[in-house]
C-alpha cells in the first residue's frame, strides 16, 4: 500500500459480525479484569486502554480474523514476515478516542468496524486536514502507523464496537521484544498462522495468550 493512504474493503459477513460482536460484549468485563486501563485518550475504564493485555488473534474468534484479515493483508503487500497484535474498542454514549497514532516506526495498522451507528465515522488527519470516513459494519481500514486518527464521542445509544490491529515488522519486534506486554501473534512468510513466534528465547512464548483468562 502507498504510505499516507487508506485502503478499505468489506471483509466480514453478517454472521461473522454477529459472532465477533457477541464475543466482545460477552467478555468485555472479563477483559477489564486483566489489568488497569493505561491509556488516557478514552474513557476511564476502556478495552482500548488494555490493548497490551490480550490479543484477539489468540481468542475463540481468531479463526474468523485469520480467514478474513490475513488474505486482505497479503493482497495489499504488507511486509512479511510480520507479527500482529489485535484488540477491541467499545465506545458507549459520550465515549470516543482522542487524536493519536500507533507509532513512529514504519509499520501497518488498521481497524475493523463491527457495530454501531454508521454515521459516527473515523477521523484521519493528513497535512492538518481532517478526513471523516463513515463506518460500515464488516469493513476494514488499513493505514500506516504514522497516520493520526480519532473517533468523536458517541452521541448515540448504540454501543460503537470495533477491532484495531497493528501489523508489526521485524525492526519493531527487535526493538521491543523484551516487552512482555506486547503480545503479538506471529505470522509467517505466507501469512499463514504459526502457533508461536520464531525460535527466539526472548520473543517466544512470552507473547502467547493465556486462554484461561477469558471465557471460551
Amino acid at each position: 500500500m502507498i504510505k499516507g493512504s487508506i485502503v478499505r474493503e468489506t471483509i466480514l459477513n453478517k454472521i461473522e459480525i454477529k459472532t465477533i460482536l457477541k464475543y466482545i460484549l460477552d467478555n468485555e468485563s472479563d477483559i477489564k479484569k486483566l489489568g488497569e486501563d493505561d491509556y488516557p485518550g478514552t474513557s476511564e475504564d476502556s478495552l482500548t486502554g488494555r490493548h497490551k493485555l490480550y490479543n484477539l488473534f489468540n481468542s475463540p474468534i481468531s479463526h474468523i480474523l485469520k480467514e478474513k484479515l490475513l488474505p486482505f493483508l497479503e493482497k495489499n503487500n504488507v511486509q512479511q514476515p510480520a507479527w500482529i497484535k489485535c484488540w477491541a474498542n467499545t465506545f458507549r454514549k459520550g465515549e470516543g478516542i482522542s487524536e493519536h497514532k500507533h507509532g513512529d516506526l514504519d509499520f501497518i495498522c488498521g481497524n475493523i468496524f463491527i457495530s454501531g451507528n454508521e454515521s459516527t465515522g473515523t477521523n484521519y488527519y493528513f497535512n492538518d486536514k481532517k478526513l471523516n470516513i463513515p463506518n460500515k459494519p464488516g469493513e476494514v481500514y488499513l493505514f500506516d502507523s504514522s497516520v493520526v486518527h480519532s473517533v468523536d464521542k458517541n452521541i448515540y445509544d448504540d454501543i460503537r464496537v470495533s477491532i484495531a490491529f497493528d501489523v508489526l515488522n521485524e525492526d519493531f519486534i527487535k526493538i521491543h521484544k523484551a516487552d512482555s506486554s506486547l503480545r503479538p501473534y506471529y505470522l509467517n512468510d505466507k501469512f499463514t498462522i504459526n502457533n508461536a513466534p520464531p525460535n527466539d528465547d526472548v520473543v517466544n512464548n512470552t507473547f502467547k495468550w493465556n486462554r484461561k483468562e477469558i471465557r471460551q
